[in-house]
Formats: structure tokens, sequence, C-alpha cells
């Protein structure tokens, strides 16, 4: 996975997002959004919402394997996208419920950025 496909990626594995994302769209009059402003304004509240709802398993599901092909691709970019428009924005309750449904690589890159986080305290 690449940037020039993480948008339409991203609403082909989730389709749930459509009316978020249009929401989101139309709020932007001036300028597009970047991808990692579309993660935290996004993709972000949709995933808290649905990691507390028991029966949106099969969307949790979806949404990190999304996360997992994210981490694991060599374009750095997905990673920072990942990192600094999802994964730094968790609270702790959310980083934990979140924590059970990551893949190895989302869990790699959700440790670098709980080491950033912990060396600026």
């Amino acid at each position: 996975m690449n940037r020039e496909c993480l948008e339409e990626g991203m609403l082909c594995y989730m389709p749930e997002l459509w009316p978020d994302y249009q929401s989101y769209m139309k709020t932007r009059t001036l300028e597009e959004p970047t991808v990692h402003e579309i993660f935290g304004a996004v993709v972000g509240p949709f995933m808290k919402a649905r990691l507390w709802q028991a029966d949106q398993s099969d969307v949790i599901e979806r949404l990190f394997d999304f996360f997992e092909d994210m981490a694991a691709s060599p374009d750095r970019t997905m990673q920072d996208v990942l990192c600094y428009g999802l994964l730094e924005s968790l609270s702790e309750e959310d980083w934990l419920a979140a924590h059970a449904h990551m893949g190895e690589a989302t869990r790699r890159l959700g440790k670098q950025v709980e080491e950033f986080w912990r060396q600026m305290t």
C-alpha cells in the first residue's frame, strides 16, 4: 500500500466510513486535508466508537487488518499516518482496548509511539 491508494483503500476496506468521510470533506472548503487529518478526524473517532460495541467485531477486525497493512508497508508515510494520525491520539483506555485487536506490526509501531511519549514526559 502506498500513499496514493491510502484514501481509496481505506474506503474499500471500510465502506462504513463513507458517510463520516463525506461529512468531514464537506467541512473542507478551501484545501484538501492531509491523510493525517483524515485519520485523526474520521478514522480515529470511527474506530473509538466501535471498540466498545460488541456487535461491531467484524468492522473492528477489518479496520485493524487495514492498520496492519499500513504498519507493514515499506512506505514510511503509511506508518507515519498510522502513528501520528491515529495511534498517538488514543487515550489509555482506548489503547488497551485497541491493543487486543492489533497485529504484530501495528503493536510494534504503537510501542514506538508509547516510548516516544514516555521520553517526552
